[in-house]
């Protein structure tokens, strides 16, 4: 006969988890989206001083421009997501020390990503209301609040549809990961969503500000001639 390892279970004596464990959920979302209104308003803000087309005058290349939007970015949010996840570890937050790390990580990776996507999203469909960065922080707002309504839910059966918004993929795939009760096939769900409809959301920005560079330059010849 054959002798299969059970799984290690660790028991949580703290009779406070619980609200421990509500309390880094309200807060956990805000903290990893420092950097969202800063992406939206950057790219707005330049679009609005005509910077992109300062770029395209010296023969710049948008591919670079962009690729550089990106970088920058996700460069920033790795930063802050690093220190804020580090000293949550080094101060003995529970939910954070008891977590699946590998989890964690994938999700945080991924939503990193997904917020430069939605950000140019935002950027280029707001642009000419100056409403982008209002909007960001709402969005951040619901996800403070979604997090840990989502976790007193107790949602067995996630709806599909609410899988591919990456705020509420977030939101509930973050929730499962600190309490402990993510299944590999949910973190797979999760950042397979959030990064295919981050990417679609991001590239249709893109297309819209190629779009309005197109009508400028159209714009320009006209008068020139």
């Amino acid at each position: 006969s054959q002798i299969t390892a059970m799984p290690l279970v660790r028991f949580i004596n703290n009779p406070y988890y619980g609200v421990m464990l509500y309390s880094l959920l309200s807060y956990f979302p805000i903290m990893t989206m420092l950097v969202f209104p800063g992406i939206v308003n950057n790219v707005g803000m330049e679009l609005r001083e005509k910077l992109v087309h300062s770029i395209r005058g010296q023969n710049g290349s948008l591919v670079a421009y962009w690729t550089a939007v990106y970088v920058f970015h996700y460069t920033v949010y790795s930063a802050f997501t690093t220190a804020f996840v580090t000293f949550q570890y080094l101060i003995g937050t529970e939910p954070i020390l008891n977590c699946n790390f590998g989890q964690l990580f994938a999700i945080l990776i991924v939503w990193g990503h997904a917020q430069i996507g939605m950000g140019i999203f935002l950027s280029m469909v707001l642009r000419k209301t100056r409403l982008e960065v209002l909007s960001a922080y709402i969005i951040m707002l619901i996800i403070m609040v979604a997090v840990p309504v989502l976790r007193s839910a107790r949602i067995i059966k996630w709806p599909y549809i609410l899988w591919l918004f990456p705020p509420t993929a977030f939101a509930r795939s973050v929730s499962l990961v600190m309490e402990g009760a993510a299944q590999p096939h949910t973190i797979v769900t999760a950042t397979l969503s959030m990064l295919w409809t981050s990417t679609v959301l991001g590239l249709i920005g893109i297309y819209i500000h190629y779009q309005s560079l197109y009508l400028h330059s159209q714009h320009m010849h006209q008068n020139e001639s």
